[in-house]
C-alpha cells in the first residue's frame, strides 16, 4: 500500500463532518415540521 497524504485523510474527515452535521440538521428540521404538522391536525 503507498502512503495516503495527510491533505487527502483531512478532506475526506472534513466531509464526512460536514455531512453529518447537515444529516443531524436536516433530521431536527424534519422532526420540528412533523410536530408542526401533527399539532395543526390536533387543533382541527
Amino acid at each position: 500500500m503507498g502512503k495516503i497524504p495527510k491533505e487527502f485523510i483531512i478532506k475526506i474527515a472534513m466531509n464526512h463532518f460536514r455531512w453529518l452535521l447537515f444529516a443531524q440538521s436536516h433530521k431536527a428540521l424534519y422532526f420540528q415540521y412533523n410536530s408542526h404538522i401533527t399539532r395543526m391536525i390536533n387543533i382541527k
